[in-house]
């Protein structure tokens, strides 16, 4: 077994468990060494794929060189005139002194361009550059890099409504956290469809429902775009129905972002949290009730207000809850997300 750096993004503890939950799913065996706040360090029998960039959470895997100095010594680097140099420093790693002599004394012929930084990079990593990881006592050569260009380019899907897109982080994440490998994930409240828009960059098929015809149609249009801009072979249909009285009974796991309620402007007071949580309750118990058993990601809304957290409780119905509830917002969020990894059999 080799073993690896993880560096997470914000959100570090769903980001673990999304990795987690994606290994498991694929039967790779793994053992954690270490996990302190953003770092993981796993030692797994195989690691193919450009990994940060199909996870969601994870912005840098490096592959650990050793844990000291003399680690380097052994590595075979494969160094160019034009080669450029980065050293990542995390958690105050004492040993960033030690590496960045070792490169100057050991390379000045092969006229190194060095960019000395903290936690920077170029957005992929290309054959003249080289990132090194350090994290206390070990050292790790990053070996995948998470790309923000491929979310931005994907963002530019033909229909958007920034009030119902799910963002693509959030939604690989979801998709990962289900564990499942293959199969037909079902979105039931699909909006403009960017969940099922990465599960069918995934290698899943997908099935998609909305209760609003223009978010059916713009899912449609989305997904028509994505398999066509990616050539992909897998399928996708997307329906106008009713979340609660779902009559397509062919899928494998559900992974949705439902309805959060209307668009919230400023801080709720008690009645007005109150108020917009009745009819959100209902909308999920009747859900539940009548959802076939499966796998489930799921998330439900926190409203807070200036006093107390207005939360829903007791929705599941017969679903076992595996994992959750993880708390994800950001300091914009007028309500805090809840997510859950629900199963019922």
């Amino acid at each position: 077994m080799k073993e690896y750096l993880f560096v997470f993004g914000r959100d570090p503890e769903l980001s673990f468990l999304e990795l987690r939950q994606f290994l498991d799913g694929r039967k790779i065996h793994y053992i954690v060494k270490e996990v302190k706040d953003e770092i993981a360090v796993v030692a797994l029998e195989n690691l193919e794929g450009d990994l940060a960039n199909t996870l969601g959470g994870t912005v840098r895997i490096g592959e650990i060189i050793g844990r000291d100095k003399e680690a380097l010594r052994n590595f075979p680097f494969i160094l160019s005139d034009k080669m450029r140099l980065s050293i990542c420093v995390y958690k105050n790693s004492s040993l960033y002194l030690d590496v960045k002599t070792f490169f100057k004394t050991q390379f000045k012929k092969e006229r190194l361009r060095y960019l000395f930084s903290k936690n920077t990079a170029p957005s992929k990593l290309k054959k003249d550059y080289l990132e090194i990881l350090l994290f206390k006592d070990y050292i790790a050569k990053t070996t995948s890099l998470f790309n923000p260009s491929l979310y931005k380019e994907r963002d530019k899907r033909p229909c958007n409504d920034y009030l119902k897109n799910t963002s693509i982080r959030l939604a690989r994440i979801l998709i990962n956290l289900s564990g499942i490998k293959k199969g037909t994930l079902l979105d039931p409240f699909c909006g403009t469809g960017v969940i099922l828009q990465e599960a069918l960059l995934l290698g899943y098929d997908v099935y998609g429902i909305d209760y609003d015809i223009k978010s059916v149609s713009c899912s449609q249009q989305n997904l028509a775009w994505t398999k066509k801009k990616h050539i992909l072979g897998n399928s996708f249909n997307v329906v106008q129905g009713d979340a609660r009285r779902i009559s397509f009974r062919e899928f494998d796991f559900v992974v949705t972002e439902p309805y959060l309620g209307p668009y919230i402007r400023g801080t709720l007071n008690f009645s007005e949290a109150q108020n917009v949580k009745k009819p959100l309750e209902k909308l999920y118990r009747d859900f539940f009730k009548n959802l076939k058993p499966c796998r489930a990601v799921f998330i439900l809304p926190r409203f807070q207000t200036k006093k107390v957290s207005i939360m829903i409780k007791d929705i599941f119905d017969g679903f076992r809850v595996l994992h959750g509830p993880i708390l994800y917002a950001d300091e914009k969020s007028k309500i805090i997300r809840e997510i859950y990894v629900l199963e019922k059999r």
